[in-house]
């Protein structure tokens, strides 16, 4: 560990030229690298939630759950539905 030590000391030159061509090779690569801002991507789940303000979870089931899940059955390609 001394020995890198005492070559940085000696040879600050050596040093910043490696640090920038350090810099300068994270800033090329950076650059040539292709990354998508959306990507193509199958969500394989949808989630449905609808607010009844004051019900309890009974009413909330009977009022507005099960009439809308015999409405979503009714969607091809559905596999399952919780």
């Amino acid at each position: 560990m001394k020995s890198w030590v005492k070559f940085s000391l000696k040879n600050a030159g050596v040093i910043f030229i490696a640090m920038l061509m350090i810099i300068a090779g994270g800033v090329y690569s950076m650059k040539t690298m292709r990354m998508e801002s959306m990507p193509n991507v199958v969500i394989p789940y949808i989630v449905v939630e609808v607010p009844y303000i004051g019900a309890t979870p009974k009413q909330g089931l009977d009022d507005k759950g099960k009439p809308l899940e015999e409405v979503l059955l009714g969607v091809n390609q559905l596999e399952n539905l919780y």
